[in-house]
């Protein structure tokens, strides 16, 4: 109970951080009526502006504008969206399916990715197992690392443009539309995984359960199926919200 208070706690404070800067970000900007009729360049009338400026509250102390917002907020009124002009709550729900969705797919291919890479590290021996595990160790910290913007640019530019493969934007009736969107977003989260899961596999794959397995005669895939992966995956699943979140 005490850890479960303390991560809503921690949401709660995430929330009212991200609602102050906004607040404040918005009126330091600029006007916040001017947003609401849609920029400098809306030439609203008078009537419109002191419609608005009523409707919205504008014309109470800040101080007051921001205790209703932040009273919105806990009672989830979000009110309407300034450039779309429907409610808040309605596009949430068009876009929080999708959204899921995608960051579930990029997740399973992200781990599939991190799998495959792991299991080649593990298994490649002779003169040339160094080699290998070097060009993947280097592979994955290249993964890691790379802006998904330029990535994703990269895969349109290549896979749409160039070859035509694949489309470079999804209308949501064709899973083609997925690939790109989803390889985007797990490359870097697959860099991500087979870091932290580098580590641990290292010290599985010394434990004595490992060591009597191939004593046995188990191979190098079945001691990595059946033994290591699962002690050294425990992680990366742990961290596996954080990429997710971020997707």
């Amino acid at each position: 109970m005490r850890a479960v208070l303390a991560r809503l706690g921690s949401a709660v404070l995430v929330v009212w951080i991200t609602a102050t800067v906004v607040f404040v970000a918005l009126r330091a900007t600029g006007d916040p009526l001017e947003a609401i009729l849609g920029g400098p360049g809306s030439q609203a009338g008078p009537e419109t502006v002191a419609r608005a400026t009523q409707n919205y509250g504008l014309d109470q102390p800040v101080v007051v504008q921001y205790l209703a917002q932040l009273w919105r907020i806990a009672t989830l009124q979000f009110g309407d969206s300034y450039a779309r002009k429907q409610p808040v709550s309605e596009l949430l729900a068009e876009n929080v399916p999708p959204t899921v969705l995608l960051a579930t797919l990029a997740l399973l291919l992200a781990w599939a990715l991190a799998v495959v890479g792991l299991l080649i590290a593990a298994t490649a021996r002779g003169r040339f197992g160094g080699l290998v595990r070097s060009a993947l160790s280097g592979v994955e910290t290249v993964a890691s690392v790379v802006p998904q913007f330029f990535l994703g640019a990269v895969l349109i530019l290549v896979f749409a443009n160039g070859l035509g493969w694949l489309p470079a934007t999804s209308s949501g009736s064709s899973p083609a539309g997925l690939v790109l969107p989803v390889v985007t977003l797990a490359v870097p989260i697959a860099g991500y995984l087979a870091h932290v899961l580098h580590g641990s596999l290292a010290e599985a794959d010394a434990a004595p359960f490992a060591v009597t397995a191939r004593s046995r005669g188990s191979s190098e895939t079945r001691v990595f199926f059946r033994h290591t992966l699962r002690h050294a995956a425990l992680p990366g699943v742990a961290l596996s919200g954080g990429p997710t979140v971020r997707c």
